[in-house]
């Protein structure tokens, strides 16, 4: 793990005398509760930890057979906290809680008999929406699921594969996948892996669709599309399958592709942060972390 602090890098690596150490792996999520400690969820390594900033320790929490409080055997997808604290954590065998006062873990699963249950145990994402509720994206067969939980009664309000007009019926069982955002006064950000960029408002109730259209000049350039962001200013940060990213200008209504880095051609971004101040932070997986200024319109590069 890396950690900037606006001047220097610090890794955090293995260590071998310390067996709460960060194990090598592939990690999923990253994410502050209101106690300043920093949750870490890693996939192929199952494993759960806290980082205290302050004090450079991390806490490791994994599966015990032994213990059914421990965290689920299987791998994690992605975290987020409730207003309570509690983590709530994606999992391929369902959804898992954990308090950190108690340090249990709950797991919440599909019931076939139940419809206020999930509708599939494997989650490949997970996002808290402006009202608290969490939304689920569960994959079977290469088709995805969304359920709209509520943390707060443990149940599910809403299956989307029962209906909603904002996201596609998949009526010739092809296979859709989706990543969800959540982004400024109810907004919520859909991105199709194979028909464009769905925006829903859980307020409103009102959505738009936005497609690629080569004969049309300022439309998303690609109908794939991955992570979006929306920024302080209601603008749109868009990471495409081809891993661009395109920008979106809510006021002009206008779409662009975003190609001012060093290595245009070699960039491949992989994630996208907005920060307290505005200022989107751009990882990319062979160039680094670009920071573009907002407020200048310049980005710069993120020296190592």
């Amino acid at each position: 793990m890396n950690r900037y602090d606006g001047y220097r890098f610090k890794f955090y690596g293995y260590n071998a005398k310390d067996s709460n150490s960060i194990t090598p792996g592939w990690f999923d999520g990253a994410i502050d509760n209101k106690n300043e400690v920093i949750w870490i969820s890693g996939n192929d390594i199952q494993t759960l930890y806290s980082f205290n900033p302050a004090t450079e320790k991390f806490t490791r929490y994994t599966h015990q057979s032994n213990n059914i409080n421990s965290l689920i055997d299987g791998e994690l997808h992605g975290i987020v906290t409730d207003s309570s604290g509690t983590l709530w954590i994606a999992t391929a065998k369902g959804l898992c809680s954990f308090d950190p006062k108690t340090k249990k873990f709950k797991l919440y699963t599909h019931q076939r008999e139940d419809r206020f249950t999930i509708s599939n145990n494997n989650i490949t994402q997970i996002e808290k929406d402006a009202d608290g509720n969490l939304w689920l994206v569960m994959s079977q067969n290469n088709i995805d699921e969304v359920d709209c939980f509520d943390p707060r009664t443990g149940k599910v309000i809403v299956h989307t594969a029962d209906g909603y007009s904002f996201l596609p019926r998949n009526i010739n069982h092809q296979a859709v996948t989706y990543q969800i955002s959540a982004g400024r006064n109810g907004n919520l950000w859909i991105s199709s892996g194979q028909k464009g960029l769905y925006g829903y408002n859980i307020r409103t109730k009102k959505s738009v669709h936005y497609v690629h259209n080569a004969n049309l000049p300022y439309t998303i350039s690609n109908k794939e599309i991955g992570q979006v962001l929306e920024d302080h200013s209601g603008n749109l940060w868009i990471r495409t399958y081809e891993n661009l990213l395109d920008y979106y200008d809510s006021t002009a209504g206008k779409f662009y592709h975003v190609s001012s880095f060093s290595n245009p051609n070699n960039y491949f971004v992989t994630q996208i942060f907005v920060d307290k101040s505005g200022k989107i932070w751009i990882a990319t997986q062979q160039d680094g972390i670009y920071i573009f200024n907002t407020v200048q319109k310049k980005i710069s590069h993120c020296e190592a």
